[in-house]
């Protein structure tokens, strides 16, 4: 549970080869954890793009898909208890 150690390995192994699609997805996952969700999701984004039919781009696709629909959830719920109030 080092993140901070764990983002500094990704990142120095994203400067050796910025394509590394597991360096950028458990970057991104990283980064989640450590609640930089900004950064999580474009390093998620990265990985897809870089090698959407390998393992790690599906991976990175499908915890970006879950993310962005939890963020959705979440800011239809603050509306909807705005508009109760």
């Amino acid at each position: 549970r080092d993140y901070a150690g764990a983002e500094k390995r990704f990142r120095a192994a994203l400067l050796e080869d910025p394509q590394h699609t597991w360096a950028l997805t458990y970057l991104g996952h990283t980064l989640y954890q450590m609640d930089k969700s900004t950064e999580a999701k474009a390093a998620w984004r990265r990985a897809y793009a870089a090698a959407p039919a390998s393992d790690a781009g599906l991976k990175a696709f499908q915890k970006l898909q879950y993310v962005e629909r939890r963020d959705k959830e979440l800011v239809e719920e603050m509306e909807e208890r705005i508009r109760g109030l």
